[in-house]
């Protein structure tokens, strides 16, 4: 188990890209995992998300699993706090081979806290996380090493011959300390000097010359120290280095039967290696288990449902925008949407949340392909093998040099190669805006054509752009939008307010304006009903949000009545104004 333990089941390379990962910000919620073992905290530090559903049910089992445990035992919650105690106690294993007497604390360490869990947990808990302690043989033979279970050292238990040896020492120390403090009481009667089981002293230099000239053979060395200065040691007998010698052999003999003992512990260690990476692979699930269901208790998630054919939604919570909105005072919706077809496309206004929309999409589907459970009342979906982003801010590594454009059009060839792979979530925020807007439709609309007919993937395009082609089996949808009825509303007692200036509509554009607004937006998914022979009159009134939005906040009122017939004027099929 060299170079440490990992969730074996958990190999392979991850089915998110970085774009779509940031994109749907799934970083601010795995910031609030918090594993305690080293092993739990490689696990998460490698991101997995997986296309294996085998490996996405065994992650949920395991969030069921712990819950069940910890509802089990939340009676004694001083038990799932001892828990967490010792599995942050747990140490990161060194390397097998040999290990010195610091790497068998270690592994001592991670034995004691790793039957510790055992024991805390109940039958049902310990035999699902494989965490049932069979090395009481080793364990006993580490605790030799000191009663403490946290501390190691080479005990005279481990050698017969370690224990007169080490008395031995004892004793020949005990003389020695004798012998000196016998000198240094004849230093102290001679020459007033007290060492005070101090090895030198630092004395001034009348009193050092003095002692230099009648201490020879008096138990006392004298050199200078400096200019004003002397260094005054207490000089040993011929007995006393006869005894150090003798000290000296003793710990020689001391250290080779030391290190024969630990030689032999090593090898009942190296002969365990394949039981320390069954407890570490455990440590690791467990250790995940709970702080994946921490966070559902948290946020009350549910568990996805995967490898189904079509994508189903029921008041999903995109948690980093719900986050933002309660520091806000905003209120929040969450998505609903159902999508049978390989595309859907979703219009609407600027601000109207079509952004929000894919990233809440994509985000549930990463949290629920890394073994999570998500904050949706009900969750269904597909399992796919990519999941990736096309849009602003996802140009990565290679292309510097390139527009806008250009790093949209090198993604999406990326991406169509995936999907001819492989099973493929894709989500496209106002592909090719960045070009004319003709050969934009017809590129986007022939996009659009491709993924419906790729039956395996399920392509989502956010787009404000109205002449996409819709003779295939495609999901038209459309952002609810802005109230206006209520927006009216509240702008116009803003204006009759007292104290309002006479004849103001509207005051300067301000955060508390933008925000007013934001609160009057109906963030729902809906059916775009034009697409389906539905009444005109409503979608371009959607539509129309734009001008609206910009009148709500102040725009000159000529410049939207302008604008208003002009959008009126092609709608009827009269063409530009020049």
């Amino acid at each position: 188990m060299r170079g440490g333990a990992m969730i074996g089941r958990h190999r392979g390379a991850s089915a998110c890209s970085a774009a779509a990962w940031n994109f749907a910000r799934v970083e601010e919620f795995w910031r609030e995992l918090e594993p305690l073992t080293p092993y739990g905290k490689d696990y998460f530090e490698a991101r997995h998300v997986h296309s294996s559903l085998a490996a996405i049910e065994a992650d949920c089992g395991d969030i069921e699993a712990y819950g069940g445990f910890a509802s089990r035992v939340r009676s004694a919650s001083a038990r799932l706090d001892k828990l967490a105690w010792h599995l942050r106690r747990i140490p990161r294993l060194p390397g097998f081979g040999a290990p010195g007497v610091m790497e068998l604390f270690l592994f001592k360490k991670f034995l004691s806290n790793c039957r510790a869990c055992a024991d805390l947990l109940d039958d049902g808990a310990r035999a699902h996380f494989g965490i049932e302690f069979a090395s009481e043989e080793l364990a006993e033979l580490l605790a030799m090493g000191g009663a403490d279970p946290e501390s190691f050292h080479i005990a005279s238990a481990y050698d017969e011959a370690l224990g007169p040896l080490r008395a031995e020492m004892a004793g020949v120390a005990e003389e020695i300390a004798q012998r000196y403090s016998a000198l240094a009481d004849a230093v102290l009667d001679a020459f007033g000097f007290d060492f005070a089981d101090r090895e030198f002293l630092i004395v001034p230099a009348d009193e050092g010359l003095a002692a230099a000239a009648a201490g020879a053979g008096r138990g006392l060395t004298v050199e200078p120290f400096d200019d004003q200065s002397y260094l005054v040691r207490r000089a040993p007998d011929a007995a006393l280095l006869e005894l150090e010698r003798r000290r000296e052999a003793l710990r020689e003999e001391e250290q080779a039967l030391e290190a024969a003992a630990a030689a032999r512990i090593s090898a009942s260690v190296d002969r365990s290696e394949a039981e320390f990476a069954r407890y570490a692979e455990a440590v690791a699930r467990l250790d995940v288990a709970r702080c994946r269901f921490l966070l559902a208790e948290k946020y009350g998630l549910s568990r996805p449902s995967l490898g189904g054919a079509a994508l189903r939604i029921e008041k999903g919570r995109f948690l980093p925008l719900a986050g933002d909105c309660a520091s806000m005072g905003t209120a929040y919706t969450p998505v609903s949407v159902e999508l049978r077809h390989s595309a859907a496309v979703l219009s609407g206004s600027n601000m109207g949340g079509k952004t929000v929309a894919l990233q809440s999409i994509l985000f549930l589907q990463i949290l629920a392909q890394s073994g999570m459970y998500v904050p949706a009342e009900l969750y269904e979906s597909k399992l796919y093998d990519f999941i990736e982003y096309i849009g602003e801010g996802c140009g990565g590594g290679g292309s510097k040099g390139l527009s806008g454009f250009g790093r949209e059009v090198r993604d999406l060839s990326e991406v169509l190669g995936k999907s001819a792979k492989g099973a493929c979530l894709a989500a496209f925020d106002e592909f090719a805006r960045t070009t004319g807007s003709e050969e934009a439709e017809a590129l986007l609309s022939e996009v659009v054509g491709r993924f419906a007919e790729a039956k395996r993937c399920t392509a989502l395009f956010a787009t404000h752009f109205g002449r996409i082609e819709r003779d295939r089996a495609v999901h038209w949808l459309r952002m609810a939008g802005l109230d206006r009825k209520a927006a009216r509303e509240r702008f116009q007692k803003a204006a009759d307010a007292p104290g309002a200036a006479a004849g103001a509509e509207i005051v300067a554009v301000d955060e508390a304006r933008l925000r007013d607004i934001n609160r009057l937006m109906r963030y729902e998914i809906l059916e775009d009903r034009a697409a389906r022979g539905g009444s005109a009159p409503e979608d371009e009134a959607a539509a129309s949000d734009a001008l609206e939005i910009a009148a709500l906040l102040g725009l000159d009122a000529g410049l939207i009545a302008g604008a208003r017939r002009r959008l009126a004027k092609r709608r009827g099929g009269g063409g530009d104004e020049s």
